[in-house]
């Protein structure tokens, strides 16, 4: 709920190494599947951000945003 609360929280962590073993052992199976931890699906979608860049680039487009379409595996 505040600054001193997040830092008592990690100083416990970084004391109490069975709490943050019991925490990291409840958070592993849900960070499994989750889109956070799929790292190959983001690099697929950063590389293909860098080719619609480089190919607006080439087509000599001014730079602008845009949104990265899902890809599946």
């Amino acid at each position: 709920d505040s600054l001193q609360d997040y830092e008592a929280l990690a100083t416990r962590l970084a004391l109490e190494q069975d709490l943050l073993g019991r925490i990291r052992g409840r958070l592993k199976p849900r960070n499994q599947g989750s889109v956070l931890y799929d790292t190959a699906r983001y690099t697929r979608h950063l590389e293909s951000a860098f080719t619609t860049m480089v190919e607006g680039a080439r087509r000599g487009e001014p730079a602008q945003s845009f949104d990265v379409q899902p890809q599946r595996r």
